[in-house]
């Protein structure tokens, strides 16, 4: 059965293998979504299942070009950051719509049933990067709150901001006491998601969205990898009231890069010591 694999242009792994690599590998005290690849019948299928649902290209980032199909009294209504709420009264209008704006791989996802504030989108990033010895180092996470009417988190697309997680989990949970808790779930389950990647992959950093329920449970929304194109924002943290973690952050990738640059030159060194002493055996026996 398939296991989940890497983009090799891109060096990343799209939203449908990594729902296929983390659905055969259950990570504890997780929950996945629902999910399944984009078609008529999947359409149908989670209309008559989920009363809110999610759009999304595989290969995309950033919240670009997700719709949220919601039902409301009896209508559907779609929902995506650039556009305005369009209202359908059945599932063949819902396709008829939605199916020309995804000819590319796409997922069909439930809407997972978890906290908000005040009415808008929440969710929490956890960032992990490798220290000089290719270890995972816990480097922070944050709370990003999408703006108003958005469908999703993205402070970008939806106008959102991002907040310490100390000043928003506690006051959507069920009980403050959960809150450590919660925290330290965080951190379990991000070391084991990385974890699984590496099986898959040398990554570098990785950014892990998660929303959260009332009563503590956590749910997966997005997996981000350094890739081809870039890697999960600094910026994000850059944008909390106090810039400590960001910098923390900036002066660990720094770090590495630079160690990563002295290896490569050591290696060359060494590649071109190594044919100078070659050349030089040769024209000793000419």
């Amino acid at each position: 059965m398939e296991n989940g694999h890497l983009d090799e242009q891109r060096k990343f792994i799209d939203k449908w293998q990594m729902h296929i690599l983390l659905s055969r590998h259950t990570v504890p005290d997780l929950h996945l979504p629902y999910t399944a690849l984009w078609s008529k019948e999947a359409l149908h299928s989670f209309c008559e299942h989920y009363r809110c649902l999610y759009i999304k290209p595989t290969d995309t980032w950033g919240g670009q070009a997700i719709a949220r199909i919601q039902q409301v009294q009896g209508h559907w209504i779609v929902k995506s950051p650039s556009d305005e709420p369009i209202l359908l009264s059945s599932v063949e209008e819902i396709w008829n719509v939605l199916n020309p704006r995804y000819q590319t791989k796409t997922i069909i996802q439930q809407c997972a049933p978890v906290a908000s504030w005040m009415g808008r989108p929440l969710d929490i990033r956890a960032l992990l990067q490798r220290d000089e010895s290719d270890r995972w180092i816990w480097s922070g996470m944050l709370v990003r709150i999408g703006g108003e009417n958005s469908v999703v988190s993205n402070v970008q697309v939806s106008f959102g901001n991002v907040q310490p997680p100390n000043q928003i989990l506690p006051h959507i949970l069920k009980s403050r006491a959960l809150y450590p808790q919660v925290v330290e779930k965080i951190q379990t389950i991000s070391y084991a998601l990385c974890s699984k990647l590496d099986e898959i992959h040398f990554f570098e950093e990785v950014g892990i969205d998660y929303g959260v329920g009332r009563h503590g449970d956590l749910w997966l929304f997005e997996v981000n990898t350094n890739d081809a194109l870039g890697g999960p924002s600094h910026e994000l943290f850059a944008q909390l009231q106090d810039r400590r973690l960001y910098d923390e952050i900036e002066a660990r990738w720094r770090s590495r890069q630079m160690n990563v640059a002295r290896e490569l030159w050591k290696d060359l060194f060494h590649s071109a010591e190594a044919d100078n002493t070659s050349d030089a055996s040769s024209l000793g026996d000419l």
